[in-house]
């Protein structure tokens, strides 16, 4: 039904009340009724407008720049990062780690504590445009039970990032295993391609 036989609807059975007053109210209602309706389907509108993860910030004109993942896929011992329903999981943990508040992925099956931890990216159509095609990626990993992982530390050169006209070289911790004790972890996964970045935030588990 649309909003203007709704609207018709409502005046007709307005008319079983006598008098201009009773109308006159059922006619302030229908209007009443009118904008609450538009409003809820803008609101929808925005909604489906908005790729996963819904609750985050998006833009049509820049849609990759909240960094939130949108644009590359990734896969974790082969499978498929997939994007939380909502922020509940984000709030449990932001007490554990400030990366958590980016959380808005996760690993749906844990990964077991015998097998190493492999990282797969590659673009996708929806961030092709504004962030090409893929050049390299990195990740960090954030225990979250405590865990001690051991790592080196070691020199990383950044050669589009220049310092007195020479590349940046930054020091970075570099995991002597890559096979996690058991527990929770987030990982940020950065992913660099031809035109711009994004990243993000997988919450996974080893048991």
């Amino acid at each position: 039904m649309s909003l203007d036989q709704l609207a018709r609807s409502s005046s007709l059975l307005g008319g079983r009340h006598p008098g201009s007053g009773a109308i006159n109210s059922m006619s302030m209602w229908t209007a009443v009724a009118r904008a609450v309706l538009l409003a809820a389907l803008s609101f929808l509108a925005g909604c489906a407008a908005t790729p996963p993860p819904v609750y985050e910030g998006y833009s049509e004109r820049l849609p990759c720049v909240d960094r939130v993942g949108r644009c590359f896929d990734a896969f974790v011992n082969g499978q498929p990062i997939v994007v939380l329903p909502d922020t509940t999981l984000r709030k449990s943990l932001e007490t554990l780690s400030p990366e958590a508040r980016d959380l808005s992925w996760r690993v749906t099956n844990p990964i077991p504590d015998r097998d190493e931890l492999t990282v797969e990216t590659r673009s996708n159509t929806f961030g092709l445009k504004d962030v090409g095609d893929a050049v390299d990626f990195t990740v960090k990993i954030y225990p979250l039970d405590g865990q001690r992982l051991l790592s080196d530390p070691t020199l990383e050169q950044h050669r589009d990032v220049r310092v007195e006209g020479s590349a940046a070289v930054t020091r970075k911790n570099v995991l002597r295993s890559n096979r996690l004790p058991t527990g929770r972890y987030l990982l940020v996964i950065r992913f660099r391609g031809s035109k711009n970045w994004d990243r993000k935030t997988v919450y996974v588990e080893v048991r």
